[in-house]
Parts: structure tokens; sequence; C-alpha cells
């Protein structure tokens, strides 16, 4: 039995959601070294973040890493 081809190739899409390429953890150990009152504001956690090259990052990200850093002992204030 022969194959027929049906249609033309279409180009495939793909969509990646942004996220941290160093793990949540090793940011968290990072900043612990940084900040070891364990108090920070969103500010100063954003220009850490940029200090070491990471400037791409979604919401849902920042609230990752937040959350990791308040489950540690951290007190982030706005």
């Amino acid at each position: 039995m022969a194959l027929n081809k049906r249609g033309s190739p279409s180009k495939i899409q793909v969509f990646k959601n942004a996220g941290f390429i160093i793990n949540v953890n090793y940011l968290s150990e990072m900043l612990l070294k940084q900040w070891p009152d364990k108090k920070i504001t969103t500010d100063q956690l954003h220009s850490a973040l940029k200090s070491i090259g990471i400037d791409n990052y979604q919401a849902e990200d920042m609230s990752e890493l937040m959350g990791r850093l308040q489950s540690i002992g951290f007190v982030v204030s706005k």
C-alpha cells in the first residue's frame, strides 16, 4: 500500500512560559547570604535579581521566589 501526501507542512509554533533559568532554591540561598537579617523589600529583591543578570521574569516567577523566601523566614515588604 502506497502512502499519499495530503496537505502541506505547516510550521509548528512553540510557546514558552518565561521562568527563572536559575533554580529558586539557589536564588534563595544567594539572597540569604546578602541579607542575613532576613528582611528585604520588593525593590531590593528586583535590584538583586537585576545585579546577577536576571531581568526577564514574570509575576508568577516573582511570587514563587517570594514564597520560597518567606518559607525560610524572610520578611518581604513593599
